[in-house]
């Protein structure tokens, strides 16, 4: 599919995730800010898991302050918590009350979270189903691009010239103030799809059916997976072993988005009846990624092994997000999003303090953990594929 056959709508969603996409360096930064200023890799853990807590208990306030909320609504509510707040906060960490505005701004951008299934409905909402495949892969695409033109410079700038403690506070403001923009530019720009679509958290699944069940482990056992061996075990290894910083680091991140918009291409050309053999690929891909990690390699090899994880995880993703799409009924996506964004929230309370844990009695430890689950799951595709709806359709 051409960027010109996209729908209107579709191409405003795809463009906000472009713009933002570069502002995430924030998540690479605020790590290295903590290693540079006395936490260790377990006090990072610590502090995350936290963090967490503190979240669960809001979660029901919020909840009930935003259940009525509509989609448009809940989207400028993950740029307000998650970009302007939790910059702010990050910014104003310096002094006695470091740590303090480092947790609130961390708790800030947990609670952007809460809304983190309306990407989900959203998507589901405007991208046409007999083409949702080949739109994801340009969602996938265009913010990998605007990561590949602006990490390697927020690297140089920010890793080389610019790379002391405060400097990179002063980056949080800044980013801050992006995030101002990105939040007029949405309200100014993104469609609304309608009032009758709310955030909710709560379902019941004895309503649906086998293939929802298998739905939900999947995306429980692939959440703890990516969390047991999260960035910042990434930053730690490449910190602390190799003795890089986020030069190193957006390096890894330029060969990442190389490899994820190559991906994107390849799975355009892919029949949509191969599905779950490209899922299972993806997985056999990214079990490649954890096992060559968990071998402690040089900084190019590091490369390697983010390069072959991101492209297994690219070609996967549109095959993977069209069989939950296919299984979940549209009127009560938010609802079914929201009841499994809750889970692994639960499962998020622990993940940081235990993949800290991992990483301070070995710096590798957690990606091979991560192998472990990754072959659990590549041997589940097997299995589902026999008898999965969306294999045979």
């Amino acid at each position: 599919m051409k960027w010109s056959e996209v729908p209107k709508d579709a191409k405003k969603y795809i463009l906000y995730h472009s713009i933002s996409s570069p502002t995430l360096v924030v998540w690479y930064i605020l790590p290295l800010y903590m290693l540079s200023t006395g936490y260790n890799i377990l006090s990072i853990g610590a502090l995350y898991t936290g963090v967490s807590l503190a979240n669960a208990g809001l979660t029901y306030l919020v909840g009930k302050i935003f259940n009525r909320l509509p989609i448009k609504q809940g989207l400028l509510a993950i740029e307000g918590f998650g970009g302007v707040l939790s910059n702010l906060f990050y910014f104003l960490s310096k002094g006695p009350i470091a740590s303090v505005m480092v947790f609130a701004g961390k708790l800030s951008e947990d609670m952007s979270t809460l809304f983190f299934p309306l990407f989900q409905a959203y998507e589901k909402a405007i991208y046409p189903e007999e083409k949702r495949e080949e739109i994801l892969a340009w969602h996938m695409r265009l913010p990998e691009i605007t990561q590949l033109v602006f990490f390697p410079l927020f690297g140089y700038f920010l890793g080389r010239i610019y790379n002391t403690p405060n400097n990179w506070r002063l980056s949080f403001l800044a980013f801050g103030l992006v995030s101002i923009f990105l939040l007029i530019w949405m309200w100014k720009f993104l469609p609304s799809i309608g009032k009758e679509e709310h955030l909710r958290s709560k379902f019941e699944v004895n309503i649906f059916g086998r293939e929802f069940g298998w739905i939900v482990a999947v995306e429980l056992i692939s959440y703890f997976a990516i969390s047991i061996a999260p960035t910042i075990i990434l930053i730690n290894y490449v910190f602390n072993a190799l003795g890089g910083g986020l030069f190193e680091i957006m390096i890894v991140e330029v060969g990442i988005s190389i490899s994820s918009i190559t991906a994107s291409y390849v799975s355009e050309k892919i029949n949509k009846k191969y599905g779950f053999r490209v899922m299972s690929l993806g997985t056999i891909l990214t079990m490649a990624w954890a096992i060559v990690m968990f071998m402690r390699p040089v900084f190019p090899i590091v490369i390697g092994a983010y390069i072959i994880e991101e492209f297994g995880n690219t070609l996967r993703f549109p095959f993977y997000r069209s069989w939950i799409y296919k299984n979940i009924p549209s009127k009560r996506s938010t609802e079914i999003f929201g009841g499994i964004a809750s889970a692994k929230r639960i499962m998020g309370i622990v993940t940081p303090l235990v993949a800290g844990a991992l990483a301070s009695r070995s710096d590798v430890l957690p990606f091979g953990i991560s192998f472990l689950l990754w072959l659990f799951l590549a041997i589940s595709y097997v299995y589902i594929e026999k008898f999965s709806r969306y294999a045979n359709d």
